[in-house]
């Protein structure tokens, strides 16, 4: 699903999708030909917006702080991870993006995670950051203001971005998990892919 624009006692925000794009097809069809699983699919480099530079967005964590994409130059790259408890694919991604972010912490990578849910309550998002062992800035978006900025669709996207704010990524963690289906392992780890072309320097195969 992409976000939905939804009315919530006045305020327009963004509620919780589940599907991603940026890699290959995962489907299968029934016997009248409509499809029972969905993974991630491909979108033009036009679509996802890659080479743009993104605005320099400033937000509020949800410890108080503020800040600006711009503090995080000193960084390599910039991972910014949509995620929120109550899309049931988001919730299975978690505990990978809290691995890639302390494998990568290690490699000057910044991650930065941002709930597009207007409804979830300050204890659902402090428990998920406990549970997953987020650590980087955690962000409440509830207007939408930061995934319009950046291009995202959808409550599993991850969005790469070098450190002058070039959009070098945007779609899927990885395969593992999608509609109707669920791998032991995922069969392409997109954003594990994104980040090492990065660091080396180089533009990633599939962006």
């Amino acid at each position: 699903m992409k976000f939905r624009r939804v009315v919530l006692l006045g305020s327009v925000g963004l509620a919780c999708g589940a599907l991603v794009a940026g890699g290959e097809p995962a489907n299968r069809e029934s016997s009248t030909g409509e499809s029972l699983r969905q993974g991630p699919k491909s979108m033009t480099v036009a679509e996802s917006g890659v080479g743009r530079l993104v605005p320099d967005v400033t937000f509020t964590d949800i410890k108080g702080k503020s800040r600006k994409l711009s503090d995080l130059r000193d960084y390599r790259a910039i991972v910014v991870a949509f995620t929120c408890k109550s899309c049931p694919l988001s919730r299975k991604f978690a505990p990978t993006l809290s691995r890639l972010e302390k494998t990568y912490l290690k490699q000057q990578v910044a991650f930065v995670y941002v709930n597009p849910s207007p409804r979830e309550t300050v204890a659902e998002v402090d428990e998920s950051i406990r549970v997953h062992g987020l650590n980087g800035p955690y962000v409440r978006d509830r207007d939408g203001t930061i995934a319009r900025a950046l291009g995202a669709t959808h409550s599993t996207d991850v969005i790469v971005l070098d450190a002058r704010r070039t959009l070098i990524y945007r779609g899927a963690i990885d395969d593992q998990y999608g509609f109707g289906y669920a791998l032991n392992a995922p069969r392409r780890e997109y954003l594990v892919e994104a980040l090492d072309a990065v660091l080396r320097g180089e533009r990633p195969a599939a962006p």
